[in-house]
């Protein structure tokens, strides 16, 4: 009904408007009309009066009685109530007569003036004067066929005027007439409407209302209201009331079965809960025990970690960032001091989590072996030595491998410029490329290896000291005077069925100047996703932040690291293990 209502007055409205708007045209278009027809005829009869005016002016001054010719031209133009005012003046420019003015001599000509003097036939043209609008009508005065002034009446659009706005009152007038006859009548066309609407509304809606109810009824489980429904006819609400009695038989017996399976699945359900909450148990005491020996392994992987006391005594000035993704990770770092120098090593093994962690143990132990047992100390030499003990210990040197696990490394060896490390080691390249060991070069340590580490663990004298650095797959960060420079590891990686087992890697040595800061990374830092954007941070974000902070304390680097990446790194989820190591001599 309220749709039928809008729709109804939305119609009327525009068909008054429509019709409203249609008669005020007409009306304003007649009126127009009118306007113009009027102006016409005040000039046709203001064109007969000075014709006439003329012709006496022209036969007094042809007599040269021009006080007669004056006084006429104001006789006639007192008696005309439509002329505002009336000019006589000769070619010369002398005024004989001004009907506004007292004494004429005093006037001067005006420009119109002046141009009514060029006029040779009669003009009306209407212009705007200070009181109003105004029609000129000038004619030429000529004595036996000569030229000798020029008469102008200036008739007032006052009277014109005063009809015009009566008209107009009269068709503002017709007008709310109009609107306020329509306005009655399509009220009255609504109300008759509105009780049509209203008494075939209710005829529908009286068996539609009763239904509803009905249906209430049913939704609460009484289903006896459907035996007070009946058909009444056969439009298409007889049709519903008998599509909804049947739909109603058709429910009652399906609640019916639905409530006797119901008391059954519920007994089913009791069982099954029963099931669940016991495996549930299972699962949970499963899980705990899982979880107890993920955290033990924990213990474990730590306690295959360096003694921190042990590396600050020699390094204090570094810090030591380790961030498993999970409880365990595969990432690990590897110190060892000794005579003449120490390692600092950090790997990245293959996954993250408890295969990840088995992987750091293997790697860990292989590298103790090689530079605590076997005391080799050449990082070349150690990565290509890793490389063979993974790929054995995992027996992935053979075709019937199964897996295909490594890891990337990257080793630092700092020593005094006068000793070599020991063990056979692979080319060391200083960064200007010039070689300074061959393959066949002794591998024993000098003498002088005492300069640089104590024996009781203390400082190394950094004047004198040198760092040989190779890596799998893993860069050292070099950050000196403000700028920040890196050294490439080799593109080969550690233990993976494709390892090549002949591969010798790369030793570039670097001479330790003060204020000089090395760090080292797995890619589980670089590849974090975060930012606006969800980029990872990537290698030149991450050497513009260790440049800006390289002359801060290492402890207060360490903290800002973390807090950098924690920031960046926001609600998305961890990518990886971290591992960050960062020192200074």
């Amino acid at each position: 009904m309220a749709i039928i209502t809008a729709l109804m007055i939305a119609l009327v409205a525009i068909l008054t408007y429509v019709q409203i708007s249609s008669q005020k045209e007409i009306l304003e278009d007649a009126l127009d009309r009118r306007t113009a027809l009027m102006r016409e005829n005040l000039i046709a009869r203001g064109k007969a009066f000075i014709s006439n005016l003329t012709d006496q002016v022209e036969d007094d001054i042809a007599g040269f009685d021009f006080s007669t010719a004056a006084e006429t031209v104001k006789i006639r133009t007192r008696e005309n109530r439509e002329i505002n005012y009336a000019v006589l003046m000769s070619s010369s420019g002398i005024l004989l007569v001004h009907t506004l003015l007292s004494d004429p001599a005093q006037f001067r000509l005006t420009e119109r003036d002046a141009n009514a003097l060029h006029q040779k036939d009669m003009t009306a043209v209407q212009y705007q004067e200070d009181d109003g609008p105004v029609i000129e009508i000038a004619a030429p005065i000529q004595v036996s066929m000569t030229p000798w002034g020029v008469l102008r009446l200036i008739y007032t659009l006052e009277h014109l005027d005063k009809e015009i706005e009566e008209s107009r009152k009269q068709i503002r007038y017709k007008t709310k007439r109009m609107i306020f006859r329509s306005l009655l009548t399509s009220l009255a066309f609504m109300i008759i409407c509105f009780v049509i609407v209203a008494l075939l509304s209710a005829k529908f809606s009286e068996p539609i209302i009763h239904l509803t109810h009905v249906a209430k009824e049913l939704s609460k489980g009484d289903f006896s209201a459907s035996s007070d429904i009946s058909i009444r006819s056969k439009d298409e609400v007889g049709v519903l009331t008998g599509a909804f009695i049947e739909m109603s038989r058709e429910l009652e017996n399906s609640y019916k079965k639905l409530e006797e399976y119901s008391k059954t699945l519920e007994q089913k359900v009791r069982e099954r809960t029963a099931e669940l909450h016991k495996s549930l148990d299972e699962v949970s005491e499963a899980n705990q025990k899982i979880m107890a020996s993920i955290r033990y392994a924990k213990m474990i992987q730590e306690s295959f970690l360096p003694d921190m006391e042990k590396i600050k005594a020699c390094v204090p000035d570094s810090f030591f960032v380790w961030k498993p993704k999970d409880i365990v990770g595969g990432d690990i770092f590897f110190t060892d001091v000794f005579k003449g120098g120490f390692v600092i090593a950090i790997i990245d093994c293959t996954g993250h989590g408890v295969p990840g962690a088995l992987m750091t143990m293997i790697a860990s132990a292989a590298l103790k072996r090689i530079i605590t047992d076997e005391g080799c100390h050449d990082p070349g030499a150690i990565l290509k030595r890793l490389n063979l003990i993974v790929k054995t210990s995992l027996k992935q040197d053979t075709d019937q491998a199964i897996s295909n696990d490594g890891l990337d490394a990257g080793i630092c060896f700092v020593r005094s410029r006068s000793s070599e490390p020991a063990c056979q080691p692979s080319p060391v390249v200083r960064e200007n490329g010039e070689a300074v060991m061959s393959e066949n070069q002794e591998a024993t340590l000098s003498a002088d290896a005492s300069r640089g580490v104590r024996e009781n663990g203390q400082t190394m004298m950094s004047e004198s000291l040198q760092l040989i650095f190779a890596g799998a797959k893993t860069d050292l960060m070099i950050v000196h005077h403000n700028e920040a420079n890196t050294v490439k590891g080799d593109k080969q990686s550690i233990g993976y069925k494709r390892s090549d087992l002949s591969f010798d890697f790369t030793n570039h040595t670097i001479d330790i100047g003060k204020g000089m800061s090395f760090y080292m990374t797995t890619d589980g830092f670089v590849d974090q996703l975060g930012g606006k954007k969800r980029f990872s941070f990537g290698r030149r974000r991450l050497q513009n932040l260790l440049k800006e902070n390289a002359g801060l304390p290492f402890d207060e680097q360490e903290n800002i690291m973390l807090q950098t990446f924690d920031e960046y790194k926001g609600k998305n989820e961890r990518q990886d293990d971290v591992t960050v190591v960062g020192f200074k001599l």
